[in-house]
């Protein structure tokens, strides 16, 4: 679940658009890197909290029963409208993107969009029928994916240095600036954000209090480390000037090392990569939605107790397909980011609380990690808000919705 939610649509749409940005391959693998070091310090946090709660839930159910019911619905609505929706919209755009090249002739009219939201029916589809049998194809895909990487991998460290035409010409440059580092880190963070997948099922998992907190840190710690081989190859094998904006960075990457062939085979596991993150969500986001529902904050027959667990998977999924007929990826790129990083803070910051101090015990190098963090979300994102005031607000709107819902129901539930 924690690989196969965070190897999706971010690590192979995100680097053109940050060479854009940073304007040196260099500041981009420094993004990635300084992303790896606080996504890891958030995943260290967040499996110590995982020891003592061990339902389904998220983090709606740390922050409502740790905080305040209130903080655990904001961070409900940013898993309905953000963590999985709009997460799923973005994997499945990608995964169109690098599928239509892919096409046979007699399909290459297809509509725009068409693809991405058959994936996600699709998906949809599997959960309905049942959880066990997505589940299966889930850790098929997730091994076939992790095969196709390594080879892709060694393939291109096979090549070093003289099929890398990019790390032959790419200088520093320029230290771009706060402002321009801060938004990379919020679209890289998008992709590290993942981690938390194992939580949302945490009460469908053998022995939670110790496997969950294992698959958090194992899965995070395997997929950094994926990252910074991917996107050195992304930014550093072909030329800057033939990735910079562009979507399919892999694909550009993988025919400057291989030709056309080579491309088949990258596109491939892109799209296998994109499909098990659809996936993953798919399976993880309804599991919020039914414990919101348990506590009232969503209608009943979308709880545990109600009928099943499909209504919620089918909310999502048309939820999803909305998302993927009015967004575009870039301006989702941009919005996921900072909205999963806040509520990310928020979450780690009740390692804080005087009831959390077994789980705080348990934490390496406790307080840094928090800290760090907590500290570099808050300042990254304050800093991206200021460069692009738009997402910015959206991104703190959706959180504070939740809010806003809580407030309604008090009063309706007083007036009644």
């Amino acid at each position: 679940m924690v690989t196969a939610s965070m190897i999706g649509a971010g690590v192979f749409v995100s680097s053109g658009y940050l060479l854009a940005d940073l304007g040196s391959p260099w500041w981009v693998l420094l993004a990635w890197c300084v992303g790896g070091v606080i996504a890891f310090c958030g995943a260290t946090v967040y499996a110590a909290l995982a020891t003592q709660f061990t339902q389904s839930g998220g983090e709606y159910l740390f922050l409502a029963r740790a905080a305040h019911p209130v903080a655990g619905l904001m961070a409900g609505w940013v898993s309905l409208l953000a963590g999985f929706t709009g997460a799923i919209a973005l994997a499945a755009k990608a995964c169109e993107s690098y599928v239509r090249p892919l096409l046979p002739p007699a399909l290459e009219s297809l509509p725009d969009r068409s693809i991405a939201i058959s994936l996600v029916l699709f998906c949809v589809g599997l959960n309905v029928i049942r959880t066990g049998v997505a589940d299966g194809f889930q850790r098929l895909v997730v091994v076939i994916k992790l095969f196709l990487i390594s080879g892709f991998v060694v393939y291109a460290v096979a090549q070093f240095p003289g099929g890398w035409i990019g790390y032959q010409e790419a200088p520093w440059g320029e230290w771009p600036g706060a402002l321009r580092f801060a938004t990379a880190l919020m679209w890289v963070s998008l992709s590290y954000c993942g981690f938390n997948a194992a939580i949302y099922m945490a009460g469908e998992v053998r022995d939670p209090s110790r496997n969950v907190p294992l698959g958090i840190i194992a899965g995070t710690a395997t997929v950094t480390i994926v990252y910074l081989l991917l996107n050195a190859i992304f930014v550093l094998v072909p030329a800057s000037a033939a990735i910079t904006m562009q979507e399919d960075v892999a694909a550009i990457a993988a025919a400057s090392l291989g030709g056309e062939r080579f491309v088949v085979l990258v596109r491939t596991i892109i799209v296998l990569s994109l499909a098990s993150s659809v996936s993953a969500m798919t399976m993880a986001g309804p599991r919020v939605y039914a414990k919101m529902a348990d506590d009232g904050f969503l209608p009943r027959f979308l709880s545990d107790a109600g009928m099943s667990i499909r209504y919620t998977v089918v909310l999502q999924g048309a939820l999803a397909v909305i998302v993927i007929a009015i967004a575009s990826i870039q301006s989702l790129l941009s919005y996921l980011g900072l909205t999963l990083s806040l509520a990310a803070a928020m979450t780690c910051s009740l390692i804080f609380l005087p009831a959390q101090r077994a789980s705080a015990s348990r934490l390496p190098l406790y307080p840094l990690t928090p800290i760090v963090f907590i500290s570099a979300t808050l300042v990254t994102a304050a800093i991206a808000t200021a460069r692009e005031p738009r997402q910015g607000l959206a991104a703190i709107a959706t959180v504070f919705i939740g809010s806003a819902i809580y407030v309604i129901m008090k009063r309706t539930a007083k007036a009644s």
